[in-house]
């Protein structure tokens, strides 16, 4: 199976295959992946691939690519209060096509970046969050604390809440998103 992440705003492709040396790969529905400790998966830390799920109260350490990432067009999972520390992508990666899901009160250190999300998902929710000291991934499109980004033949309009997070030191920005976005209650410095 291939996993396929489309970053257009560096007109870059990544295929990767998904099978091989994730933490975890949660493929069905309702399920409930909470306080585990994953350490220095070779791709993912947590692959979610199924709707309806709750990511809470793990540890991910050393992930060779995404700490935690939903893979495209799932819908209604949770991603809450995990730990994620130097991942060589992304502490959380929300793909294209992802729809109601709420990333919350996880603290991301140290990652490629912090939080990266693409603007063709709907009704999505990243609040309450501590994003910090990330940015310089082995890619510089996946470099920030908070990075919204547009897919490809992105055409609908899309919902995301950014709330509450706390985003300090993430270079080379810390929150990068387009227009329309929602923030509020946000703390953002440099240091």
């Amino acid at each position: 199976m291939i996993h396929t992440s489309f970053i257009s705003s560096c007109l870059f492709i990544f295929y990767r295959s998904i099978d091989a040396d994730l933490g975890i790969d949660v493929d069905s529905d309702n399920n409930v992946i909470d306080n585990s400790y994953i350490s220095n998966s070779v791709n993912d830390g947590i692959l979610i691939a199924g709707n309806n799920n709750i990511v809470r109260g793990n540890t991910i350490v050393g992930a060779g690519f995404n700490g935690i990432e939903v893979a495209n067009g799932k819908t209604d999972n949770n991603v809450l209060r995990n730990n994620v520390f130097s991942s060589l992508q992304n502490g959380v990666l929300i793909n294209v096509n992802v729809d109601r899901t709420i990333v919350q009160g996880n603290i991301l250190n140290g990652n490629g970046a912090g939080i990266v999300l693409f603007t063709k998902n709907k009704n999505n929710i990243l609040d309450a969050n501590t994003v910090t000291n990330n940015g310089g991934g082995a890619f510089s499109c996946f470099s920030n604390g908070i990075k919204i980004v547009d897919a490809p033949l992105s055409t609908d309009d899309s919902k995301v809440t950014v709330t509450r997070n706390v985003v300090v030191g993430n270079s080379p920005g810390n929150i990068v998103v387009p227009d329309g976005t929602t923030l509020a209650g946000n703390i953002v410095t440099e240091d």
